[in-house]
């Protein structure tokens, strides 16, 4: 199969840059933006609205739709970009996310996998380890859910999480004795630290989801051994803390 290039779109604006410019300035980008996408996908939008909401969700539509075309030819295969695909849709499109890791981790090559492994889970457990202060820490807690929640149902992309007990010792770390810290410097209730130890919950449901998976999946006592082995030393990474 003959994979055509992909033009080159424009460099974005930063966030600074952005918050400079007037508010019709700000609708040109967005406009320009799509007109950009368009030209990449070949693929013209309805002109049934003209809104700056729009707009964005129609630059949403299309970064989607080419995050998938390059999937699909094993081409999205770079750490970092995966990273903001999930923060930016994995709350918005969590099933489109889903499924563009599914097609990933078909069509990487099985490159991907190893990747996160050696260098994202290292990154993600020194930012849980690192954070200070209450919104430094929900930031983090809220990328990495992003990100896992992206990769739920992709099992060679979620197991060097699933499998690493690091990973969840950070977690715990953050949750019983930083959040308890972090709780005092707040004054007890706060709802942003209510929301924070939520995500980090379901961090680790869908964690703990995808450990359980493999030991009913598990063949054979050998197998069944092993997986067991890795299900308890998460929950002992967990409860030494």
């Amino acid at each position: 199969m003959t994979v055509k290039s992909i033009p080159t779109l424009p460099a974005y604006p930063s966030s600074a840059t952005r918050k400079s410019i007037s508010p019709s300035q700000l609708s040109t980008l967005y406009a320009s933006i799509n007109n950009a996408l368009s030209a990449v996908l070949a693929k013209g939008i309805s002109a049934a609205g003209t809104s700056q909401a729009f707009v964005e969700k129609a630059i949403h539509t299309k970064v989607l739709h080419l995050a998938q075309t390059l999937a699909d030819h094993g081409l999205l295969t770079d750490i970092k970009l995966l990273v903001d695909l999930a923060i930016v849709y994995g709350r918005t499109y969590p099933s489109k996310i889903r499924a563009l890791f599914e097609k990933v981790a078909e069509t990487s090559g099985g490159t991907v996998g190893p990747d996160i492994r050696a260098s994202l889970v290292p990154s993600f457990i020194q930012i849980l380890e690192t954070g200070q202060g209450l919104y430094n820490q929900r930031k983090a807690a809220e990328c990495i859910y992003c990100f896992i929640l992206a990769s739920s149902t992709s099992p060679t992309l979620l197991a060097p999480f699933a499998r690493d007990n690091n990973f969840y010792t950070a977690l715990a770390r953050l949750y019983l004795p930083g959040l308890s810290t972090t709780a005092r410097l707040y004054g007890g209730a706060h709802a942003l630290l209510a929301a924070h130890k939520v995500t980090i919950l379901d961090t680790l449901h869908i964690l703990f989801k995808r450990l359980l998976t493999d030991l009913t999946s598990a063949e054979g006592p050998g197998q069944l051994a092993a997986r067991s082995e890795v299900t308890f030393g998460a929950v002992f990474a967990m409860t030494e803390v």
